[in-house]
């Protein structure tokens, strides 16, 4: 009796995970599971995978954006102009993060020496030709930008660290997006080819 028992759920599971398997491969999750599997430097080469992934942007319609998102962001240096992004810190035994959400197309970070960074984003949804970006703007009128995934104008910049950053130099060098883990580069204005 106990045999057969064990015999039928054997078989109901069996038929649960070829059922689950079928699903995936005919539906999008099959799509979303192989890109997980493939790093950064394969991406490119398998951009069909994810939807999300913008690699076919127009780079002098994106130089435009961060020059006038630069623009803006230098006008926009005090807290009463542009919300203050306080930080969501977890300092726990067996985890330490640190991660500052951008939502709503642009925020201001304070770092502990009281220099502001002023970070404006760009969502490939609103234009795919300029794709996702993320600038900062630092006092000393310095651009970085970040091209890690935007999603309806929210990205989280995160370090495996509990305290806030001393100041801009150490945020650009240890923070990163947190789907994609890409870091920051300082801005070079490089025309398009065309």
């Amino acid at each position: 009796m106990k045999y057969e028992s064990f015999k039928i759920m054997y078989v109901i599971r069996i038929v649960f995970v070829l059922s689950f398997g079928v699903l995936c491969k005919y539906s999008e999750l099959d799509g979303q599971a192989r890109f997980m599997r493939y790093g950064k430097a394969d991406q490119k080469e398998n951009k069909d995978i994810n939807p999300h992934i913008s690699l076919d942007f127009d780079l002098n319609k994106r130089n435009e954006w961060i020059i006038k998102m630069a623009d803006i962001l230098s006008k926009r240096q005090t807290e009463s102009e542009i919300q203050v992004i306080e930080p969501s810190i977890y300092d726990l035994p067996d985890l330490q993060k640190i991660s500052y959400r951008i939502n709503g197309g642009w925020g201001l970070i304070k770092c502990r020496n009281e220099k502001t960074i002023t970070i404006g984003v760009h969502s490939s949804h609103e234009d795919p030709l300029i794709g996702d970006v993320s600038v900062a703007f630092l006092e000393d009128s310095s651009i970085f930008v970040n091209t890690g995934h935007v999603c309806g104008n929210i990205i989280h910049f995160m370090h495996i660290s509990s305290s806030i950053p001393a100041d801009s130099e150490e945020f650009l060098k240890n923070f990163y997006s947190d789907t994609d883990q890409i870091s920051w580069q300082k801005w070079q204005h490089i025309p398009s080819k065309k």
